[in-house]
């Protein structure tokens, strides 16, 4: 992102931090986040003395920043890792989050690095999780060669991804989808996904990606990643399941049934995937992690005879569960879907209702 942030209003109260004191010039990662954190209790103030370390010691590398604006390679030295930017003491936005997570991780809080886009059109951030709850840290928007210096430590997800997608040129994505995008981020099981799909959330989904995203989802209901997951059940990824893929979340679905794949021992994953399809993976998924999918009651969809014969029992079911709507008369089966109106569909299942 570029080394000025952009001036914008924010609807948040502008964060008064006391930054921390001295500390060595250590470039060992534990160490120095301790000592950063030295005296403070709670993960939420460690978590903002952390930020605002980082804000204000790391230089932000706006030749770094020129290259990606050119289209030039980084160099080795240019490296954004944790280790080489601490070492540095310059970075870029990736540079910045990766630091962060890594001063977090050290001093046991969970965090992660978010990402939109790639080089100068992309923007990465932290996410932290403390206080029972993610919080959203920007150190790159923190850095004090920034015009909105404290005010991205625990910004509002409200106003800061509407931010980020403007900044990021993020104006593929529906205005009707970004509260929906923005829970299923929080959720977590899209975060994987969204490197993939390179942010272009309009696009035709392909059945690769919503199969994963059927995994991802899984694991966000269940707790459990997808390797406990199958081994609890006595199951395993069989490698001749499909002649085209071996993608192993995708073998995964095939175990747990949420896909069969379509006929011939192929899975086709960069085919098309329409609306009918979406109902009978998505009903699958849910049985995949216990919900009654059995007899459904017959939806209300004027077109319901138009689709195909097998899926007519997953429409039923997202309908009668509130996941899928259609039109509010047709359900139109054979309409394309999008990976935004997929990321909505998973987000829709209350997982915790479900029969």
């Amino acid at each position: 992102m570029k080394k000025k942030i952009l001036s914008l209003t924010l609807a948040v109260v502008l964060i008064t931090a006391l930054l921390p004191g001295a500390v060595s010039a250590t470039t060992d990662i534990k160490t120095l986040a301790q000592e950063i954190t030295a005296g403070i209790t709670s993960d939420y103030e460690k978590a903002r003395a952390i930020h605002f370390w980082v804000s204000s010691n790391i230089e932000y590398d706006g030749d770094v920043y020129t290259k990606d604006m050119n289209g030039e390679p980084r160099s080795e030295a240019d490296s954004q890792t944790a280790e080489n930017v601490l070492q540095k003491r310059r970075a870029v936005c990736a540079g910045y989050a990766n630091l962060t997570v890594a001063f977090l991780t050290a001093v046991d809080i969970p965090a992660r690095v978010a990402a939109y886009g790639a080089g100068a059109n992309g923007h990465a951030w932290t996410e932290a999780y403390v206080a029972d709850r993610w919080i959203i840290m920007d150190t790159t928007g923190d850095n004090p060669d920034a015009s909105t210096y404290g005010v991205f430590f625990d910004v509002s997800a409200s106003v800061y991804y509407p931010f980020i997608r403007e900044g990021a040129h993020f104006s593929s994505m529906s205005d009707w989808a970004i509260e929906g995008v923005q829970q299923a981020y929080a959720k977590g099981f899209i975060i994987p996904l969204m490197a993939d799909m390179n942010y272009h959330y309009t696009n035709e989904i392909k059945r690769q990606e919503f199969c994963r995203m059927a995994v991802k989802w899984v694991e966000y209901a269940t707790g459990k990643d997808i390797d406990t997951i199958l081994s609890e059940r006595g199951l395993t990824r069989d490698p001749n399941a499909f002649t085209d893929t071996s993608d192993p979340d995708i073998l995964a679905a095939f175990a747990l049934g949420i896909t069969s794949g379509t006929g011939g021992g192929q899975f086709t994953p960069n085919g098309q995937f329409d609306r009918q399809s979406a109902a009978t993976m998505i009903m699958n998924t849910c049985r995949a992690i216990g919900a009654d999918v059995s007899s459904p009651p017959t939806s209300d969809f004027a077109d319901l005879n138009t689709a195909a014969t097998w899926a007519q029992n997953g429409i039923n079911y997202v309908r009668a569960n509130g996941i899928m709507s259609g039109d509010g008369t047709n359900f139109n089966p054979a309409q394309l879907y999008t990976r935004e109106q997929s990321i909505i569909t998973f987000n829709n299942i209350r997982h915790n209702e479900l029969p």
